[in-house]
């Protein structure tokens, strides 16, 4: 930042924090070392505020002074402080200073939560209303401030209201603590007499239903779906209950129950019988029975041809026979959903799949599915594997020029993605110019491709800069937590985005949170990897692919022989460097290990009992993961492809799927491997490792060392082939980028060291399959 800039923002602002700002942002590296020497103090007063610390609130107004940009965050923990202590007028008071800063506060929402809470206790109800109004469209985190808004208006006395607002969070919360609270205030008011309170909604009563069921309460699910049944006002609403409780016994695994249940039900209404065929068909899916599966579908098609059931169906169906590699089932219904469906966003995964296979077959015509793929759905994610695979038909046909039309195009629109490193690694013949070359390049200008960012700013802007500042001023105090939330607000909020993330990455991997640092990344910027690399400075391409625990890596690569490279690209997809993920599954670490796995391998390794606790040191998560990879390498004889494959999906598949074609190259082999969740983590981990050579191409592969780990690598064959069998959640149409991947063996037996991962968190996270 110019001295000239800060002039003009001492002269815009508030010339003590302007100043101080200025002065902070110029000398950032020495005011944050200085900042850090006294930060501890400041980090104990807030440690000291959260436990209720008695004295914690004086002590934070002493230190206030030494902190000019972030008075709020100081009024935010003094009033945490003064509340602990049951002093709520001043705790109420203290927050002062967040309501007047230049730009909107961080923690405006928690403040508002956390003073309305003080003045209840104050015994001043409608001032509680006042200030959670006061709060910034959007800050108030939920559902704790219509908690306190319920308990406010039932305060004032306004019952009706104070009931509706309880009603909501029983609804749309159903498994937060909040909710139970709300359960009980919903008693107390009805026990409490006139005037009657509102009757639940409906519609809200079958949201929470809905929201039981998509947090995995089936059974908590199934009691409501059941009590809306027995009161439903209409015969509409009782049936879609019915249908509903009966698909719940199916989510549970009850899956003969849920088939006699929906098959006793008699649905009036189109749309929910075709809800309940839907569940039939699944329920006939699971227990490997295709022709009353197929049979449930006819009558789909004939009761409901254009609803979204209709569709669900069509492509439960596909992936039934997909998985099987069963073509001549599968293909009719995926062009169906494909033309049938064309709007919908599952209709360029099913043409895409009708468009493979042609491929895979080299049939005629392939290349005329391969353009109609891109024409019909130019934004697929599978629009990349079109322009490569069409300039393989090319090149093929000896037709260079055109080939490298299509190959460059590729590279241009799809820049870091796994086949722009096939396509930058092709031979690059003379273009022999022809009439191919003109047709393919007036072919590829027709297309109406979506606008992808290739630029970004991360240079901030005055918002940014303001907020990078007092999040430096938080970070110097090992506050860095804080400052991230700080910076995502302000991303959220609007301000210079890059330059947000770019910071908040850069705390948390100072603090040693990598998960944190490569998810500010992806969160604040998700688009991030439709740059070209050189339109972000290189800083930012090591936050968003780090490489910590370095020397571990080195070691177990040196002593299974394995890249390390390709160890840090695993990791980067499994855990994002976070070890203490837990997938929901269970996988544990930086590699994503199983318990039962961990156990089994670590008797092999000779190692210490290995527990749960233990496959959270990176040293242990590491033995195990690299120690599986190599033995997965090992057994697919050295293909990497098919090791990563198989550290996702179980050894057991691979042999299965090498039959599925002729494969000229292994990218063919990855492309035809039904589970999407599958096939994008194989890629998304070799897209990974190229990035990971041209950030860190010292990294050696090391040679093993010789009396190594590597010489107990099991040497038997793979498991003998099993009947292709689909799993339980099968490989059904996902959301993208997150949608549900396909389960997993995880049993030792199986050898698989990480279960179905989704992105992984202490408490669990959302799906990886879609992560860049």
């Amino acid at each position: 930042m110019t001295m000239q800039g800060c002039s003009a923002l001492t002269i815009r602002g508030r010339w003590p924090e302007a100043a101080a700002l200025c002065l902070l942002l110029w000398a950032a590296p020495a005011a944050a070392q200085r900042a850090s020497a006294g930060g501890a103090d400041l980090a104990k007063a807030v440690e000291a505020a959260g436990r209720g610390g008695a004295q914690a609130a004086e002590r934070l107004a002493t230190l206030a002074p030494r902190y000019p940009l972030i008075p709020d965050f100081l009024a935010y923990w003094r009033a945490r402080a003064l509340m602990s202590a049951g002093r709520y007028e001043e705790a109420a008071a203290a927050l002062g200073p967040v309501w007047k800063t230049r730009f909107p506060s961080s923690i405006a929402g928690r403040a508002a939560v956390l003073g309305a809470a003080a003045l209840l206790e104050a015994g001043r109800p409608g001032d509680a209303l006042a200030l959670l109004e006061r709060a910034p469209a959007g800050s108030l985190p939920e559902p704790p401030a219509s908690l306190a808004a319920a308990r406010a208006q039932e305060a004032l006395g306004a019952k009706a209201a104070a009931a509706a607002l309880y009603q909501r969070i029983w609804c749309l919360y159903p498994v937060s603590s909040e909710a139970g609270e709300a359960a009980r205030a919903l008693s107390g008011l009805a026990a409490g007499g006139a005037p009657a309170l509102p009757p639940l909604p409906g519609g809200l009563r079958m949201e929470r239903a809905q929201r039981l069921s998509k947090s995995g309460r089936h059974s908590q699910a199934r009691e409501e779906w059941l009590a809306i049944a027995r009161t439903a006002a209409t015969a509409d609403v009782r049936e879609r209950a019915e249908v509903s409780a009966a698909a719940a016994l199916y989510e549970q695994g009850r899956t003969r129950e849920a088939l006699a249940e929906l098959l006793a039900l008699r649905p009036s209404g189109a749309e929910t019988d075709a809800m309940r065929l839907h569940y039939i068909l699944l329920c006939h899916r699971r227990l490997d029975d295709p022709a009353p599966m197929m049979a449930a579908l006819d009558e789909i098609r004939r009761r409901a041809p254009a609803s979204d059931w209709m569709l669900q169906s069509l492509i439960a169906a596909g992936n039934y026979y997909l998985v099987r590699n069963e073509a001549a089932s599968f293909l009719p219904l995926f062009r169906a959903c494909a033309d049938r469906f064309s709007r919908a966003s599952a209709a360029p995964d099913c043409h895409w799949k009708v468009a493979w296979r042609a491929c895979l077959g080299r049939r005629a015509e392939a290349e005329s599915l391969l353009k109609e793929h891109l024409e019909r759905h130019p934004s697929s994610s599978r629009a990349g594997a079109a322009l490569y695979y069409l300039g393989k038909i090319e090149e093929e046909r000896g037709n260079s020029a055109a080939a490298q039309l299509y190959f460059s195009e590729l590279q241009t629109r799809f820049p870091n993605y796994f086949y722009s490193v096939l396509a930058s690694s092709r031979q690059q013949p003379a273009a022999d110019g022809g009439g191919n070359a003109a047709a393919a390049g007036r072919f590829l200008s027709s297309i109406a491709w979506p606008q992808r960012p290739r630029t970004a700013d991360f240079q901030p802007d005055e918002e940014a800069r303001w907020r990078i500042a007092r999040a430096r001023q938080l970070a110097a105090a090992s506050l860095g937590a804080w400052a991230e939330i700080e910076l995502r607000f302000g991303a959220r909020a609007g301000a210079a985005r890059y330059a947000l993330a770019m910071e908040a990455a850069g705390i948390a991997a100072r603090r040693g949170a990598w998960g944190a640092s490569v998810r500010h990344i992806l969160g604040i910027v998700p688009g991030y990897l439709w740059l070209p690399r050189q339109a972000a400075p290189r800083r930012f391409w090591e936050l968003a692919f780090p490489l910590p625990y370095r020397d571990a890596i080195r070691r177990e690569a040196r002593r299974l022989g394995l890249d390390p490279l390709l160890l840090a690209a695993l990791i980067r997809q499994e855990s994002e460097f976070d070890r203490d993920a837990v997938s929901p599954s269970g996988a544990i670490g930086l590699m994503q290990v199983m318990p039962q796995t961990g156990r089994e391998l670590g008797r092999r390794l000779r190692m210490r009992r290995v527990t749960p606790r233990a496959l959270h040191n990176p040293a242990v998560n590491l033995r195990i993961g690299a120690y599986y990879l190599a033995r997965q390498l090992k057994l697919a004889g050295g293909s990497v492809e098919e090791a990563l494959a198989a550290y996702n999906a179980g050894p057991t598949r691979i042999p299965v799927w090498k039959e599925w074609g002729e494969y000229r190259e292994p990218a063919e082999f990855v492309e035809t491997i039904p589970f999407r969740q599958t096939r994008d983590y194989v890629q998304f981990i070799l897209r990974n490792r190229e990035f990971y050579r041209w950030l860190y191409g010292s990294e050696k592969r090391a040679a093993p060392a010789r009396s190594g780990v590597r010489n107990r690598i099991s040497d038997r064959a793979p498991a003998k082939k099993p009947a292709a069998k689909e799993s339980a959640r099968g490989s059904s149409a996902r959301k993208s980028p997150a949608g549900t991947s396909a389960s997993k063996k995880t049993s030792a037996k199986a050898g698989s060291a990480a279960g179905a991962k989704k992105r992984p968190s202490k408490k669990g996270a959302n799906s990886r399959a879609g992560k860049r």
